[in-house]
């Protein structure tokens, strides 16, 4: 289970910089941090459509070990950042170009963000290329997001 979140100030300690990708040395550097954000697009969370005040959040901590390169930083909204230090729900690398993270539930089902039908007329979907709308950092529609067991045995 993740561990809480604690102050800002105990985990990364004034000064800590990034030294290059890899290195353990606190926060990622801004090419590092910028490069996650235009991968990201916003919040990664599957269904959340946040794109402004993303967090930019370690895989594998960098106080356990973890480094400050790309494959292991996400970026995260406020609301699920601190929803995944309290252990509602799991990322992990999925080493996928187009999907690169997953996202598990505590209870080990997976999440996944799935769009409604095509014909479906109850959500209101655009249905031409033209009519499309980039997020505007609203809530997350949870009527598009399904919860799927992990098929491990």
């Amino acid at each position: 289970m993740p561990r809480p979140r604690r102050n800002r100030d105990d985990v990364r300690p004034r000064g800590h910089v990034a030294l290059a990708a890899g290195i353990v040395a606190g926060s990622p550097d801004a090419a590092v941090g910028r490069e996650s954000q235009d991968r990201d697009r916003g919040c990664a969370y599957p269904g959340c459509t946040a794109t402004r005040f993303v967090e930019i959040h370690h895989l594998q901590h960098w106080e356990d070990g973890g480094g400050t390169d790309y494959d292991n930083l996400i970026c995260l909204c406020p609301h699920h950042h601190d929803a995944h230090h309290a252990g509602v729900f799991t990322i992990a690398a999925s080493h996928n170009a187009v999907i690169p993270f997953t996202f598990a539930a505590r209870g080990g089902w997976a999440i996944h963000a799935t769009p409604p039908e095509a014909d479906d007329p109850g959500r209101g979907r655009p249905t031409d290329a033209g009519s499309y709308t980039p997020p505007l950092g609203e809530r997350a529609d949870y009527g598009w997001i399904t919860y799927r067991r992990n098929d491990t045995a």
